[in-house]
């Protein structure tokens, strides 16, 4: 089971090469430094097997959180390093007071997708040609955190 703690001040140059590691259009240090400082920022870092292997970048706000970024090294998938992530995000926004969750994924991304849906989100609708570095279709989710699970 991965360790899940939140990132600080300092850790920008690891979440930049885990960005490198895992996206076409990686978001730089410096925008990366900006979500560690932002009130209302919540970055997550995974360590499995006494390394970083994937992280978080979400923001939470009132009664609703955004999941910006999520990635895993990929010689960590498949591993729960990704659904360990995901759910403390959940957990996160659950002890914030939020109650509705929010996401954007590459319509191609088969793995992301099934992760979402397996985790309680339901596809909202398609924006098109969103991403960039590929153009492709970006499909919404919404997770609702249910009543019972405030408590």
């Amino acid at each position: 089971m991965p360790d899940i703690r939140r990132a600080a001040t300092g850790d920008e140059s690891l979440l930049a090469a885990l960005e490198q590691a895992s996206f076409s259009d990686p978001w730089s240090e410096k925008s990366l430094r900006a979500y560690l400082s932002e009130p209302h920022g919540l970055v997550l870092l995974a360590r499995l097997e006494g390394k970083i292997c994937g992280y978080l970048v979400s923001s939470l706000l009132l009664e609703e959180g955004e999941l910006l970024r999520i990635a895993t090294l990929p010689s960590f998938r498949k591993k729960g390093v990704g659904r360990a992530l995901l759910t403390a995000f959940k957990e996160e926004a659950k002890r914030g007071g939020a109650k509705t969750l929010f996401l954007e994924v590459r319509k191609g991304n088969t793995a992301a997708r099934s992760l979402y849906e397996s985790e309680g989100f339901l596809l909202l609708g398609e924006r098109k040609s969103y991403y960039r570095d590929p153009t492709e279709d970006a499909l919404l989710y919404q997770y609702t955190i249910k009543y019972e699970e405030m408590q």
